[in-house]
């Protein structure tokens, strides 16, 4: 079978942000995504996970490069200015 080549977009963002960006991801075109807590330090602190919205949470798109660049635009444009989140994308090979 042969490898089809895609973009892993991953977004880690405040837990706050999920439901939209769960609505921007679908509307620029994936097909799907997976999203988990996560923890860390960086920028904007330490940041824990768990059942509040303080936390944050780390959403993967394995999707083509158009839907991908209209992921990473739509963040640019409407997210990153107010609030504590990153995305960025990879090359990858996919079964």
């Amino acid at each position: 079978m042969p490898l089809q080549r895609k973009k892993l977009v991953t977004i880690v963002a405040e837990a706050i942000l999920e439901p939209k960006l769960k609505t921007l991801v679908v509307d620029a075109g994936a097909t799907g995504y997976t999203v988990t807590p996560a923890t860390g330090w960086g920028k904007h602190g330490t940041r824990s996970s768990g059942i509040d919205s303080d936390g944050n949470i780390v959403m993967t798109v394995l999707t083509g490069e158009e839907v991908a660049a209209k992921i990473l635009k739509e963040i640019e444009r409407n997210l990153i200015k107010h609030y504590g989140i990153m995305a960025y994308q990879v090359d990858a090979e996919v079964l």
